[in-house]
């Protein structure tokens, strides 16, 4: 409930005390109360919220009276808190608030691409609503967005947040000469890759689909893969042998982690690898990661996951560490890079990004 205090000069010497009246339209108003002589101030109380009222004050004696003139007021509208934005999908946003106010009308919701210098009302809500969700919004872009709520006489807005909607969109790969293409990128479209010459690649990223393995000239592919419920592939040109288990090697610029399959998850807030087997050598030091190709945007996130029984559940997951280039390499000191299961989580990649890999190992004590 709102309250609204009243203040005046006492102007005359032999007054008898002084009437106060109110009403919501200007010219009609009513006695409220009286109080004695020599007062200048009144405190009115439990009034709704955002409401407009009229009042005067009359002083008085027995004979005659003299008011005021009128003056109006608007109560305070407690304006909603707590505004939460989260990503929903290439094209919608999820908001939340707090209603902190007890006689609103409703809310509404405001909206602009950051930087805009106009606001445009998504929508008009009905009172004690406290959630909304966007939609129709342009993919990968950033909006600014406020909650007000509103009466017939006055709004009140929250604080602005601001959250980026999801990238979506389809990028190719082509490799020429002996060599291979990780084809994985991005969330819910398939990628290509080209080779030409001996070598293999990985055209597609579905991740329902079977993956085969084979093999050319003398040699064996394992085409197991810890953590996953799908086979993926493995193809040996040449004697050698293709270990699909992933087990890295001990020199830092060879770990690589290439051809894993990735998969964007709303609740991580980026895209996720799938669990890499990693059995460590003697002298292994932090896990750390580099990013192989060009960064054009914005720096990268990387979050490192780490699950020692094999189950498929983190036990132990790394602080956010940035690569701004290729020539970054981020460590993350608080994994010691044992024997178990790794995951990445990649966030912030931008279309101008040109992203060849991610490549995960140890340092070395």
């Amino acid at each position: 409930m709102a309250s609204v205090t009243l203040s005046w000069s006492d102007n005359s010497d032999n007054e008898d005390g002084f009437r106060i009246y109110r009403g919501t339209v200007s010219g009609s108003l009513s006695q409220i109360d009286t109080v004695g002589a020599n007062t200048t101030s009144y405190t009115d109380t439990g009034l709704p919220d955002g409401e407009k009222y009229y009042y005067q004050v009359e002083v008085y004696t027995s004979h005659t009276s003299s008011s005021t003139a009128e003056k109006s007021i608007v109560t305070t509208l407690p304006a909603p808190s707590n505004l939460s934005a989260s990503l929903e999908s290439q094209s919608s946003i999820s908001l939340s608030w707090t209603d902190n106010s007890a006689d609103e009308d409703g809310f509404r919701v405001y909206y602009r691409e950051s930087g805009a210098s106009s606001w445009t009302q998504y929508s008009d809500l009905a009172a004690n609503t406290t959630s909304e969700t966007l939609i129709g919004l342009n993919s990968g872009t950033d909006y600014e967005i406020y909650v007000a709520a509103y009466t017939t006489h006055t709004e009140s807005g929250s604080g602005t947040t601001t959250q980026r909607t999801a990238y979506g969109y389809t990028r190719s790969a082509t490799v020429t000469g002996d060599g291979d293409v990780d084809a994985t990128r991005q969330m819910s479209f398939t990628r290509t890759g080209t080779v030409t010459g001996d070598g293999e690649t990985d055209a597609t990223r579905v991740l329902s689909l079977p993956r085969t393995a084979t093999v050319t000239g003398d040699g064996d592919a394992a085409a197991t893969r810890s953590g996953m419920d799908k086979a993926r592939s493995a193809t040996v040109t040449g004697d050698g042998i293709a270990d699909a288990d992933r087990v890295f090697k001990e020199t830092f610029p060879s770990e690589l982690t290439r051809d894993l399959a990735w998969d964007f998850d709303i609740d991580k807030r980026g895209f996720v690898s799938e669990w890499v087997r990693r059995t460590p050598a003697p002298g292994h030091g932090s896990v750390a990661a580099y990013a192989e190709g060009q960064l054009r945007g914005q720096p990268l996130t990387l979050i490192v996951e780490y699950d020692r029984d094999g189950d498929g559940e983190p036990d132990a997951r790394s602080q956010p560490q940035r690569l701004r280039s290729s020539n970054d390499v981020a460590v993350f000191p608080s994994l010691s890079g044992g024997e178990g299961q790794y995951r990445v989580i990649l966030r912030d990649i931008e279309p101008q990004d040109l992203l060849v890999a991610i490549n995960i190992g140890t340092t070395h004590t």
